[in-house]
């Protein structure tokens, strides 16, 4: 979508407008739909969401390490239980077919699961044993303060345009919206590395006829003027 500020900021989809003088698809008004992410990229800086990342980092880190070990002794399990049907097969008597191809059979089975086990295992990335398994005490101090310090910069009307939205690209790799109602939109903001956070945004509309609940709003006062 793209950004109109003539009239009020706005997001608009012209694309088949400009393309082929359609009308514009929609178009949402852009201060309600800021201030929602903004708030949502401050409290995702947040001293409190920065501990919880890095408590989070470190149970998955250990949780990796965990599978990690899991899978290692598994393949060592599998290594001998391969080891183990090839000495059978090997001593067993060549002439009884049956027995050797039973054997063979069994062998040739664990070789397979052993190889899948070990392509699995070479898939797995190893944290190594010095990565810190939260976020080192300096930068975390570091982020801690710049945390305590953003909301009064993103207020402060010094704080360019610009310099706004380089801080919310650190972290929001983009947003998604869609109107869902005449003062509704939904919006998706997509964080860098995948998650996401899902707002529904209360839209200005030009008329109370606009409001999903304008009837029982006339109807509620016209009771109570009653």
């Amino acid at each position: 979508m793209a950004v109109r500020y003539k009239g009020g900021s706005q997001y608009v989809c012209n694309y088949l407008k400009i393309q082929r003088g359609a009308p514009e698809c929609q178009n949402l008004r852009a201060a309600p739909i800021d201030a929602q992410v903004a708030a949502a990229f401050l409290e995702a800086v947040a001293p409190a969401e920065i501990d919880a990342l890095s408590k989070a980092r470190k149970t998955h880190l250990q949780s990796e390490r965990a599978l990690r070990y899991a899978e290692e002794q598994q393949v060592e399990r599998l290594r001998y239980q391969a080891a183990l049907a090839e000495r059978q097969f090997n001593r067993a008597d060549p002439d009884n077919r049956l027995v050797t191809g039973e054997l063979e059979r069994r062998w040739e089975a664990a070789l397979s699961e052993l190889r899948r086990a070990e392509e699995a295992l070479t898939q797995r990335k190893m944290p190594k044993a010095n990565e810190p398994l939260g976020v080192p005490h300096d930068v975390r101090a570091k982020v801690v303060a710049l945390g305590n310090r953003l909301p009064a910069l993103w207020e402060n009307p010094a704080t360019r345009r610009d310099h706004r939205k380089a801080l919310l690209r650190c972290l929001i790799e983009k947003v998604v919206m869609r109107r869902c109602a005449r003062d509704k939109a939904e919006v998706r903001i997509v964080w860098r590395g995948g998650a996401t956070t899902e707002l529904l945004v209360t839209l200005p509309v030009n008329a109370v006829a606009a409001l999903p609940r304008h009837r029982e709003m006339v109807e509620r006062i016209c009771t109570l003027n009653s």
